[in-house]
């Protein structure tokens, strides 16, 4: 008999959990602090990636001596990429909107320069600034419709471009 013939359950269970993650991200609301609206991703989302970190972290360790160098060393880069992977804290205030990683410089756009939001098939929203710069909030962000208003009104833009919409004549 085959080992792996009984692991058809893997898939839907995976997409299961991307869906609640999602649904998490749509009943959530932002943060509001000190004037500023903090969106984050869903805590889901979060202690899933602690969670995968820690425990590859922890296997990683513990099997030092018992598997071989490559093995753990894919297994490191596995944990690395994820942390880099880590979501984005999402700001936005009076001023701008600001995009916040642990291990990049705060990129913001002030109102003045943002240029367009862009929501595509996923359900991702896209700012553009008028200088090449974009910062983008993921399905899994809290609150969705908070930040779509918020930068609508404070950009002072007409409406969200869909990218997932087919094209048009009107201009």
């Amino acid at each position: 008999m085959n080992p792996g013939a009984n692991v058809w359950w893997i898939g839907p269970l995976v997409l299961t959990l991307l869906r609640l993650l999602y649904t998490e991200g749509r009943l959530s609301r932002a943060a509001f602090k000190n004037g500023s609206f903090v969106f984050r991703a869903g805590i889901g989302l979060r202690l899933l990636f602690m969670l995968g970190i820690c425990g590859f972290t922890v296997g990683i360790v513990l099997s030092i001596g018992r598997e071989e160098f490559w093995l753990l060393a894919m297994g490191a880069a596995l944990v690395i990429s994820v942390c880099f992977a880590w979501p984005a804290t999402i700001t936005v205030d009076d001023a701008a909107i600001t995009r916040s990683l642990w291990w990049r410089r705060l990129e913001a756009i002030p109102w003045k320069q943002v240029s367009a939001i862009e929501c595509n098939a996923g359900g991702d929203l896209q700012v553009f600034g008028n200088h090449g710069q974009s910062i983008t909030f993921t399905r899994y962000h809290v609150d969705p419709t908070r930040f779509q208003e918020e930068v609508l009104k404070r950009a002072e833009l007409p409406h969200v471009i869909t990218t997932s919409a087919p094209p048009t004549l009107r201009g």
